[in-house]
């Protein structure tokens, strides 16, 4: 009796998990009927598509994440909007807090280095001065 009690218990946690999490715990899949208009070169559009795009595009399951920042929206912001989104990025990426510890719990393989930090950041403040030539 107890095993079973202990089934239950774990399948209820499991699917409670899948519904409280999506984002984190479905299986990564690249976004590919979202198009992303940022001038990046490819080694930084695939540090970002590695390790943002599966939360940060407009059809991604995480909807808090996508609702706090969607690469394919920024583009669209009116200019002032957009560095300040683009240097969000940039700080949020150095102090660790993207990509976030859950997702990283189930992909350690999407966790930036400081080359890729560094990448990143570079582009973000290439993009941003691009307002002010």
């Amino acid at each position: 009796m107890f095993v079973l009690w202990m089934a239950i218990l774990a399948s209820f946690i499991v699917f409670s998990a899948f519904v409280l999490y999506p984002g984190y715990l479905s299986p990564p899949t690249m976004q590919q009927d979202v198009e992303v208009d940022l001038n990046m070169s490819d080694k930084v559009f695939e540090i970002v598509k590695t390790s943002c795009f599966d939360c940060h595009l407009s059809n991604s399951k995480n909807n808090k994440a996508k609702k706090a920042m969607s690469f394919d929206r920024i583009s669209h912001l009116a200019p002032m909007k957009q560095i300040a989104e683009l240097n969000n990025i940039c700080e949020e990426i150095k102090e660790g807090n993207m990509p976030p510890e859950k997702y990283l719990s189930n992909f350690p393989d999407r966790k930036l280095t400081d080359v890729q930090i560094k990448m990143v950041c570079d582009w973000v403040k290439a993009e941003s001065q691009k307002f002010f030539k």
